[in-house]
């Protein structure tokens, strides 16, 4: 157990010899996926150089430990200078090369029993470059190098190598190089293949816990507002309370005063109840909840619950007109944090205006979708943002007010739906755009 622990660890450390903290994703993935080829193929350079040493092929014996020996110097450097673009021309160019080298000097195709498949792996190297062209320019060299040593086979096979090699021996190499070559693409390819679904998982965990911060953020924006929406019915109801009390105690309660506080504190607790329920989507949102059948009006209706106070106090004018009270096929909680989103940033928007208002029009846009327009009285945002506001991290708010989030999670969360989020450019004022699926006949779950 301890030696199978401490290959692991070596493994490992070979794998991020040029780990660099400022990585991405994808450029680490890259790096392991180099080093890894690197390694399997100087691997499998020293069996071959003890079978040319073997046979007495002396000179061959060179290139398979030196794509070995310059594999490690390669990889040495790179560990040293974390110059990842070098470093990959020159593994990737050996793996071409040396191959074909080795196969003109056994004396060709069949003689060497086929060495230069061996190459076929640079291609899979080329998948460390990162643009698409770079790629193709690699599968084109191995094509042409292909096709030029089988225009050079006739005249290579009789001033090489090639003879020393026994002829019962030849089918075995061929058969060696196949099985060795198919192995070390198969497992390169699912190394591969893992550490991407193993990178998305983790983009996935990382877009979660970004999206639940954006929902505290969104409530937490409107926190002040909230707790003077809940303390106003509290106040109402302990006041009443005690004026129960009071009655009780001096003898002058009727039963038609005791009605009438009763419905006071009844409605009072009614409000609150309504504000905690708009807050429980937010709580429960998840990319797993089940899609529901809800009222758009509801989801409207627990959007403004939690903002009202706020725009009340700031003396907001908030509209709202439906066309129609539809149905979407939605996550309840994912759909009322993009709505409390557009909400806030319209708030924060509009806050210099003179004129303050948000108007939320709701419209069916054909017979699968619906439209839900968030207008506020901003004059529109410059082109030079709305090309960038998308965008995570971009933000045009002041230090510690914004994280340049809200607007990214909010454009995944449509397409996580089947919806879209868009900037109206053509509007005088400020405004965007969800669009939703219209619930189907078919769906049975309501929300």
């Amino acid at each position: 157990m301890d030696i199978r622990k401490a290959l692991s660890s070596f493994v490992e450390f070979v794998l991020s010899l040029g780990a660099n903290p400022k990585d991405n994703q994808r450029e680490a993935l890259r790096k392991r996926f180099l080093i890894a080829l690197g390694s399997l193929m100087a691997i499998g350079g020293i069996p071959w150089g003890v079978l040319c040493f073997a046979l007495g092929l002396y000179i061959p014996a060179i290139v398979p430990l030196s794509y070995t020996v310059l594999t490690v110097v390669n990889l040495a450097y790179f560990h040293k200078t974390k110059r990842f673009a070098g470093c990959r021309f020159r593994q990737v160019l050996m793996s071409l090369l040396l191959p074909f080298l080795l196969q003109y000097m056994l004396g060709g195709f069949y003689p060497s029993g086929a060495v230069m498949y061996w190459a076929l792996l640079s291609v899979l190297g080329s998948f460390a470059f990162s643009e698409s062209q770079k790629t193709f320019t690699w599968v084109f060299f191995f094509v042409g190098f292909t096709l030029l040593g089988a225009f050079l086979e006739p005249l290579i096979s009789a001033h090489t190598y090639g003879h020393q090699i026994p002829n019962e021996a030849r089918p075995w190499l061929f058969a060696l190089n196949m099985s060795v070559i198919s192995t070390l693409t198969f497992f390169l390819v699912r190394y591969f293949v893992r550490l991407q679904e193993s990178s998305y998982e983790k983009l996935r965990e990382a877009e979660m816990l970004i999206s639940h911060a954006s929902r505290i953020a969104s409530i937490s924006e409107m926190a002040s507002g909230l707790g003077h929406e809940i303390n106003n019915p509290l106040a109402i109801i302990l006041g009443r309370t005690t004026l129960l009390k009071k009655a009780i105690s001096d003898g002058s309660l009727d039963s038609a005063a005791l009605l009438a506080q009763l419905n006071i504190i009844q409605n009072n607790s009614k409000r609150i109840a309504e504000i905690i329920r708009s807050l429980n989507p937010l709580g429960t949102s998840s990319d797993k909840d089940p899609f529901l059948e809800v009222k758009l009006s509801k989801l409207i209706s627990d959007a403004l619950v939690l903002c009202e106070q706020i725009f009340i106090q700031r003396r907001v004018s908030v509209q709202v007109e439906t066309f129609a009270d539809l149905a979407v096929r939605v996550r309840p909680g994912q759909v009322l944090q993009v709505l409390l989103n557009l909400l806030s940033n319209a708030y924060d928007a509009i806050q210099s205006e003179e004129v303050k208002w948000i108007r939320i029009d709701v419209t069916s846009s054909n017979k699968n979708r619906v439209r839900v327009s968030v207008t506020d009285s901003g004059s529109g945002i410059p082109k030079e943002i709305a090309e960038k506001m998308m965008q995570p991290f971009f933000t045009t708010k002041p230090v510690g007010k914004g994280a340049g989030l809200g607007l990214c999670i909010a454009n995944k969360i449509a397409e996580g739906q089947g919806g879209s989020l868009t900037y109206d450019k053509t509007s005088p004022n400020t405004k965007f755009i969800l669009e939703l699926q219209i619930a189907s006949t078919t769906d049975v779950a309501v929300a």
